[in-house]
């Protein structure tokens, strides 16, 4: 964690199979040290964690190229 905050780099809208009645996000995230996969959403005009977790290498390669400069 950097100052307290989760550094978003991609963020993709979560595919619901089940309406929780609000906007669920899914993104890969830095923090300590490594790419996590983060599922949140917006509350109070502050992001609200639902699930955090180290992400595998698919979404490691993802994040990788995602930063990668064009």
């Amino acid at each position: 964690m950097i100052d307290g905050k989760f550094y978003f780099d991609k963020t993709q809208h979560a595919k619901n199979r089940v309406s929780y009645g609000e906007q669920r996000l899914q993104s890969l995230a830095w923090w300590r040290k490594r790419v996590v996969f983060l599922v949140w959403t917006e509350r109070r005009n502050a992001a609200h964690i639902i699930s955090c977790r180290y992400a595998n290498k698919y979404q490691m390669q993802r994040y990788f190229a995602a930063i990668q400069p064009r």
